[in-house]
């Protein structure tokens, strides 16, 4: 906004908004005018990056080319710099030199560019706002901006009539439908769950109707502005502590008698729709004016500034039941509209009921015979089921494992059980599903598995015939300090896979090393040098490696006839990427 004199301020506040002037001009202004055929960069006057008002939605918008790079701009009103939009310029990232679209809405002030995305709600309602036609991605009479950069695109009207059941269009007798369209084309479009249109009613005149588009989830809501909002399906409240919740509202001020509550139903049959929370049993939450004690605003820094809800005195023998089902949490104002929903983040309160520093996985605490524990505190029912090999269709046996102390589940089994293979079936509250589900899952604690991860293993460490020959023995050499040692950083497939003096199936294997190879000739050879640890890159159990080796794809041609600078090599790696044998290993699943 031009700065004003007073007078002329409450002049331009007290006008009808129609009497205030509109732009005559509106140019994109930026480091890369000049590079777009602008005599400099941050011209007002340049023609060439000028905006065009669209007469179908009085947004002003133009394509023109911008070279590779990023590059800063703002748009510029009325040919001078003296009123430019936004605030602080925005940022376009260009990889390429090609066309850019650059949007500009007078009424909002809102600037955007195709690159950032323009989301626009298409639909059977726009011939109501004025577009020319129903189903338009290119209207941006409905267009969805994101003035606040967190990646919710909002579109709000009152423009929307009600719906009539005489209304001569059958399409909207009953409901409005809409999706979500980006860059005004079909190409990426949003709807439902299923991609289906979202249909809305407006009931009556002047109902605000808000259409919001999550970036992040791809979740599109259409709903009156006096519906419920909030999604209990996301998780944005925090249970800090056995009579502690922390969250933080998305309302800018919490009405005077607004109500904070907490919700729970064992089995996941809560839903927020218009009218509120359904299902389930409440309880009213006791904001601690005080905020977060010290100490968990130390363990929680990013709490810092939420609310301390607490569980009242009368409900806190309740909190391990609750804690096995669905959660939610809600502001609700004095008329009893649901402000904002939420689900709950259990972590903070699961390491203070839970925390537990014993076995976990198989161990064999009497001599022979296995005992497994898995933590699950949030389980409702655990079973153990033991097969006879890696590929047994079937479990030999299924064991109802013990609820223990701390949220561990054990059962002890026999010495038959040594070397078998297991699973563990669990009963428990899926938040992503909103229902409980049982589960079959190997155990995180395992220090064995079969191929490919898809079944535990029950192994004994400390068993002597696991042992190399002479590990019992063998002794490191002495280091006086850590600065000391010499490093030498080694890829376990690597050191291996192509060396002939290494037997075909031990290439690119742990047992590569224990072989008089070329490979360990060289090591002894680093070690005569100086070198005092051999580092390995990671080595654990890598989520995308097929084990089975049979099924490995290798790239085919005469790579090294190539020339050096041909793309053939990579082409041919790009093509079997996934199903060769390589993985630096930073994805560990075990």
């Amino acid at each position: 906004m031009r700065p004003l004199a007073l007078s002329a301020l409450l002049a331009a506040v007290l006008v009808p908004l129609a009497a205030v002037a509109a732009p005559t001009t509106v140019t994109v202004v930026g480091d890369f005018q000049s590079e777009a055929g602008c005599p400099a960069d941050n011209d007002p006057t340049c023609t060439a990056t000028q905006l065009t008002l669209e007469a179908d939605d009085g947004v002003w918008q133009k394509s023109f080319n911008v070279p590779a790079g990023t590059w800063q701009y703002k748009v510029a009103i009325d040919g001078a710099l003296t009123e430019t939009y936004p605030a602080a310029a925005l940022t376009l990232t260009q990889a390429a030199t090609g066309p850019v679209t650059f949007y500009f809405d007078p009424t909002s002030h809102y600037v955007r560019d195709n690159v950032a995305k323009i989301a626009v709600a298409p639909g059977n309602f726009q011939s109501k706002l004025g577009c020319p036609g129903n189903w338009q991605p290119g209207c941006l009479r409905s267009w969805l901006q994101d003035s606040d950069g967190d990646g919710i695109f909002v579109f709000k009207t009152t423009a929307i009539p009600p719906n009539d059941p005489n209304d001569p269009d059958p399409d909207i007798r009953l409901n409005y439908r809409a999706k979500v369209a980006l860059n005004e084309s079909w190409d990426g479009a949003y709807g439902d769950a299923s991609g289906n249109d979202i249909p809305f009613v407006v009931t009556e005149v002047g109902e605000e109707v808000v259409f919001t588009w999550n970036s992040t989830t791809k979740r599109v809501t259409i709903r009156p502005a006096n519906a419920a909002t909030g999604d209990i399906n996301l998780a944005r409240a925090h249970w800090v502590a056995p009579d502690t919740l922390a969250w933080i509202p998305q309302v800018d001020v919490i009405p005077t008698g607004a109500t904070l509550r907490l919700h729970y139903q064992p089995d996941g049959a809560m839903r927020l729709t218009d009218t509120g929370i359904q299902g389930g049993t409440a309880f009213t939450l006791e904001q601690d004016p005080a905020g977060l004690s010290s100490a968990l605003k130390q363990r929680f820094p990013h709490l810092s500034d939420a609310l301390a809800l607490k569980i009242p005195a009368a409900e806190q023998s309740k909190v391990e039941e609750i804690l096995e089902g669905q959660i939610a949490v809600s502001l609700t104002s004095t008329t009893g509209k649901v402000l904002d929903a939420t689900s709950v983040q259990l972590a903070g309160v699961l390491d203070v009921l839970y925390t537990y520093t014993g076995p976990l996985g198989a161990s064999f605490d009497t001599e022979g015979v296995p005992t497994l524990r898995v933590w699950a505190p949030t389980a409702r029912k655990v079973s153990l089921l033991v097969f006879d090999s890696s590929t047994a269709a079937d479990p030999s046996e299924t064991v109802t494992m013990q609820a223990g102390d701390k949220g561990v589940w054990f059962a002890t089994g026999n010495a038959s059980w040594k070397g078998k293979f297991y699973l563990y079936e669990v009963d428990v509250y899926v938040r992503k599903e909103l229902a409980v589900k049982t589960n079959r899952v190997t155990d995180p604690y395992a220090v064995s598995l079969s191929t490919n991860s898809t079944r535990s293993q029950i192994i004994d460490l400390d068993d002597p015939a696991l042992a190399p020959s002479g590990w019992a023995t063998v002794e490191k050499p002495a280091l006086a300090a850590p600065e000391d040692i010499v490093l030498y950083e080694l890829h376990v497939r690597d050191f291996s896979i192509h060396d002939a003096t290494v037997p075909e199936p031990e290439r690119g294997t742990f047992k590569a090393f224990t072989r008089d190879t070329n490979g360990t000739k060289h090591l002894k050879k680093l070690a005569t040098a100086g070198v005092t640890h051999v580092h390995l890159l990671p080595v654990f159990d890598i989520a995308t490696i097929n084990e089975n080796r049979a099924e490995h794809q290798e790239p085919t041609g005469d790579l090294a006839s190539l020339p050096p600078d041909s793309e053939q090599q990579q082409a041919a790696v790009n093509a079997v990427r996934d199903a060769d044998g390589f993985n630096w290993g930073y994805d560990p699943y075990h």
